[in-house]
């Protein structure tokens, strides 16, 4: 199946979803665990389903983004 690249948005179910060049490819939560949204991916396109929506699997992280975590540390 055909490969794409491409920042990733994600869902607030975990979903992701990169536009190809052709399609929209969707990728399940079990692929998308520990990206961030923005983030540059490879993807295979693994199937279509009953909808024509197609739907894949990653191969790699292209390009990360950086990420900034704002909180308090408190040392007793």
């Amino acid at each position: 199946f055909k490969e794409e690249q491409g920042p990733i948005k994600l869902d607030k179910d975990g979903f992701g979803l990169i536009k190809g060049q052709e399609c929209l490819i969707k990728l399940a939560p079990r692929e998308t665990r520990g990206l961030f949204d923005g983030d540059v991916v490879k993807v295979r396109i693994i199937r279509y389903d009953r909808d024509g929506k197609a739907l894949g699997a990653l191969i790699a992280v292209l390009e990360a983004k950086p990420v900034s975590v704002v909180g308090r540390y408190c040392h007793e």
